[in-house]
C-alpha cells in the first residue's frame, strides 16, 4: 500500500466495495469536527484494503450509503483504532449498527500495552512504524486537503491491518483472540453504541455545592440546553456556557431583567433564551421535593470497606501485571468496590459483575472470592525480578 487513491465519483465507491466483499476485511478511520457544531461534522473517510489505500470525501456527491452497509456487515471484519467515536458517528449518520469490530486499543490491552494506549505509540511498539500526528486538529473541512493532510490521513489507515495482524498472531498464541473479539462485539453493541457524550448536570464544574432544588433547576436548564443545542445543530457553549448555567441555579432570577443583576454570565447569550429559560426555572421550582434530583455516586462506604477496595483493586493489578492484560479490562475500581458491598450484604454471587463472569472469573474473579471469603493472601516483594510482586493463597 504505497499509494493514495481519492474517490470522487459513485462508481469509484462501487468498485471499493467490492474489493472489500471480496477481501473480507478493511480498516477505516475517520476524520470530522466535533467542535463547531453539536452533531460532528463528517470531514473525511480512509479505507484500506490488503490491496490500497481510499480517501473518501464525504463532501463531495458520494453516497456513503454502501459503504455503510459494509461496516454494518457481520460477515465482513472492520479493523479501527479506539473505535467508538467513529462508530457512533456512522451509526447516527446511517441509522445501522457496525458489527464485526476488531479494535486495535482493545486488542492490545489484552497484550499489556495498557489501556487506552495511542495509535501512535503502539506503531512504534508493534511495527517499528513512526508517524506524524501533527495534522491532528487541523481543519478537515478545508478545501483542497494539502499534501501533509493527505500524508497524515493515509498514515492513520494504512497500517491499521498489518497491526491487527500482529495482535491477533499474538492474542491466537497466548489463546485470546476469542477474549478480544466477545469483548468487541459487546463493547459496541446497539446498546452501547449511543451518544457517549454527557450533557447532564453531574458534568457542570462546581454543581456539587448545590442544594437538590437548585440542582432541579441545574437539570432543567442543562435539558433546555440540550433540546436548543440539537435543534440548531450548535455547539452547547454557543447556547449556553457551563458558567451561566451554574450562575443561573444560584441565583434563581424571576425575570429576564434579573439577568443584569448577576455577574458571572453572558449576558446577551443568556438573553436570546431568556423567556425559555425563566420558564424551564419556574417549572423546576414547582417540581415536589420528592421529584428534586440528588448527586449521583456510589453507595457510602465506611473507610475500612474503601480501604480493602484499595488493597483488593492492588491484587487486581498485580495480577493483571502478571497476566500481561490491562488491569482496566478484567476489572475497574468500582467494579471491585461493588465486589465488596455485595460481599457484605452476603450477595457476592452477583453475576452481573463483569469480573464474576466468564474468563474474568477464571482469571480474577474466584480469587477475589476467595480472598473475601477469608482466604490467608502472601505477597512477595523482589525488584530484582521482572515480575516484582507476586500474589498467591
Amino acid at each position: 500500500m504505497n499509494s493514495i487513491k481519492p474517490i470522487f465519483k459513485q462508481e469509484e465507491l462501487v468498485a471499493v466495495c467490492a474489493e472489500i466483499e471480496k477481501r473480507g476485511r478493511f480498516a477505516l478511520d475517520l476524520e470530522f469536527i466535533p467542535e463547531k457544531t453539536f452533531n460532528p461534522v463528517l470531514a473525511l473517510l480512509q479505507v484500506a484494503t490488503d490491496e490500497s489505500v481510499y480517501i473518501i470525501d464525504p463532501l463531495s456527491t458520494v453516497q456513503l450509503n454502501l459503504l455503510w452497509q459494509k461496516v454494518a456487515d457481520k460477515r465482513i471484519m472492520k479493523v479501527l483504532h479506539a473505535a467508538k467515536e467513529d462508530l457512533n458517528i456512522i451509526r447516527q449518520i446511517s441509522n445501522l449498527t457496525p458489527r464485526n469490530i476488531f479494535d486495535t486499543q482493545i486488542a492490545a490491552g489484552f497484550l499489556g500495552h495498557g489501556y487506552p494506549v495511542g495509535y501512535k505509540k503502539l506503531l512504534a511498539q508493534m511495527l517499528n512504524v513512526q508517524i506524524n500526528k501533527s495534522e491532528s486538529f487541523t481543519d478537515w473541512l478545508m478545501r483542497p486537503l494539502s499534501e501533509l493532510q493527505l500524508r497524515y490521513a493515509y498514515e492513520d489507515v494504512c497500517h491499521l491491518l498489518p497491526l491487527a495482524d500482529k495482535l491477533m498472531a499474538m492474542l491466537k498464541e497466548k489463546q485470546r483472540l476469542d477474549w478480544v473479539c466477545n469483548e468487541c462485539a459487546a463493547f459496541f453493541c446497539q446498546e452501547n453504541l449511543t451518544d457517549i457524550r454527557d450533557y447532564g448536570y453531574t458534568r457542570i464544574k462546581g454543581a456539587r455545592s448545590l442544594a437538590p432544588q437548585k440542582l432541579a433547576v441545574l437539570q432543567a436548564l442543562c435539558e433546555l440546553r440540550i433540546e436548543e443545542a440539537k435543534r440548531t445543530n450548535k455547539p452547547l457553549k454557543a447556547i449556553l456556557s457551563d458558567i451561566t448555567l451554574l450562575e443561573l441555579s444560584r441565583k434563581i432570577p424571576s425575570s429576564v431583567e434579573d439577568f443584569n443583576e448577576m455577574r458571572g454570565i453572558n449576558i446577551e447569550q443568556a438573553k436570546r433564551q431568556g423567556k425559555q429559560i425563566i420558564a424551564a426555572i419556574q417549572k423546576a421550582l414547582a417540581l415536589p421535593q420528592a421529584n428534586w434530583p440528588s448527586w449521583p455516586g456510589a453507595e457510602m462506604i465506611t473507610d475500612a470497606e474503601g480501604l480493602s477496595g484499595d488493597v483488593l483493586y492492588a491484587i487486581l493489578k498485580v495480577e493483571a501485571y502478571e497476566l500481561e492484560i490491562a488491569p482496566e479490562l478484567l476489572a475497574t475500581r468500582n467494579d471491585v468496590q461493588k465486589l465488596i458491598t455485595n460481599c457484605r450484604h452476603d450477595c457476592h454471587e452477583d453475576k452481573e459483575l463483569a469480573v464474576l463472569k466468564d474468563w474474568r472469573y477464571e482469571l480474577i474473579g474466584k480469587k477475589l472470592l476467595s480472598i473475601l471469603d477469608g482466604a490467608q493472601v502472601r505477597v512477595e516483594l523482589d525488584l530484582k525480578k521482572e515480575i516484582p510482586v507476586k500474589v498467591s493463597l
